[in-house]
């Protein structure tokens, strides 16, 4: 089968989920919104800035973070811009954004039509999935949502709720990572009679790699894992934050490590502001197999955050034993029963979230009963190895159905 991806081709989720069909032999082809380095397997890559996706970002990119896009880390002087007003840029782009979809509509579905491409299959929905919609009609469309697309992307403006369901309108099938989103497709307009399923964890987590690392240590120290980076408006960092000094002053060796956010400005702000002490540390961008080694040996995870579906960072620190700290939010009260695999917490109260972790760190029959549980959790829902065969049955169902 040949499959045309639209995805951010930096995005490990993206990455992750292409490594997924390695197995299956397809004829894979990417068009990516950013700027990408090769990806192994992948038969053609063609950069289409979307939404301006081309400003303020480096030519040469890596795949590599925590969650979602990064560059190699040298940002150019409009990247550092905007990185300081991140918050109005983004509302600018929530404007914008949507109406510059026209202008690049033309470009892709000459792109499509060149590639003839037995599926596509847009990875999420701001702007990816909002271009896919322009996908000629002879084409099978399938469109993933990523947690926050409903949420938080699709109220943003009038133009991001058209074009959201505009999007979900055109869907020939429908995949994402929390069941919620499955229930809220519908509301914004996909078809009763379009197929959906529910894939977590970018495709599944490569679970052989983390088991194997998991051997070499069951070792835990009092460490603490903040493995989202900085994420505006739906990842309480600010909150987080604010709730060490309250965590530190009952454990003041703590260490606690924070992924991809040494060099962002708020950061910076907030350790300094706050007076915090060397032992929280601001960590670079880092690969996936790197940030595990971290988790590894991490007793708690935190991730205070409003908006989301499964993140793929904490559903990672879980299968390497973490204890996770999480936003009270419906698709993380999918995986986590408070008080029995974790914990959730309120992710605007700063006293909240340091209560977690406090009982994070010193409830050690809740820490091994969450390890056992969420071994067996993950591996029942998330191993890339149960995962990836059902995406295949769901595109072959979708290219042979009628």
């Amino acid at each position: 089968m040949k499959i045309l991806f639209i995805a951010d081709g930096r995005s490990p989720t993206a990455r992750s989920w292409l490594k997924g069909l390695e197995s299956f032999d397809h004829e894979l082809h990417l068009i990516t919104t950013y700027p990408c380095s090769e990806i192994p397997g992948v038969k053609s890559i063609t950069f289409l800035p979307v939404a301006f996706s081309q400003v303020g970002r480096d030519a040469q990119t890596s795949g590599e973070n925590t969650d979602h896009k990064i560059t190699n880390g040298r940002k150019s002087l409009m990247g550092r811009i905007i990185s300081r007003f991140r918050k109005a840029f983004l509302s600018l782009r929530y404007i914008l954004g949507p109406l510059s979809l026209w202008f690049t509509a033309r470009v892709y579905r000459r792109m499509v039509r060149q590639i003839n491409p037995d599926l596509v299959h847009a990875l999420r929905i701001p702007y990816e999935g909002m271009l896919a919609a322009y996908t000629p009609r002879e084409y099978r469309l399938v469109i993933s949502s990523w947690g926050n697309d409903f949420t938080l992307h699709a109220e943003k403006t009038w133009l991001m709720k058209h074009a959201t369901y505009r999007a979900m309108k055109r869907a020939d099938g429908f995949i994402a990572d929390c069941h919620r989103d499955i229930r809220l497709a519908h509301k914004w307009g996909l078809r009763a009679d379009v197929p959906a399923m529910f894939a977590p964890g970018s495709g599944g987590l490569d679970l052989d790699v983390i088991r194997q690392m998991a051997q070499r240590s069951s070792t835990k120290e009092m460490v603490v894992i903040n493995p989202r980076g900085i994420r505006p408006v739906y990842v309480m960092n600010d909150q987080f934050f604010q709730s060490l000094p309250q965590v530190l002053g009952d454990h003041p060796g703590l260490q606690v490590y924070c992924a991809a956010m040494r060099g962002e400005n708020d950061a910076e702000k907030w350790i300094k502001s706050l007076s915090l002490p060397s032992n929280v540390q601001l960590m670079p961008p880092m690969s996936q197999e790197d940030l595990w080694e971290y988790g590894l040996k991490a007793r708690v995870v935190v991730s205070p955050a409003t908006h989301d579906g499964t993140p793929n960072s904490v559903l990672e620190c879980m299968a390497l034993g973490c204890l996770p700290v999480v936003g009270d939010i419906e698709p993380l009260r999918e995986w986590i029963v408070d008080g029995e695999n974790g914990l959730l917490v309120e992710p605007l109260d700063p006293r909240a979230i340091a209560d977690g972790i406090l009982r994070a760190l010193e409830d050690d029959a809740l820490f091994e009963r969450a390890r056992a549980i969420n071994a067996q959790l993950v591996a029942e829902k998330a191993d890339r190895q149960r995962v990836m065969p059902a995406v295949q049955a769901f595109y072959l169902d979708l290219v042979t159905k009628n």
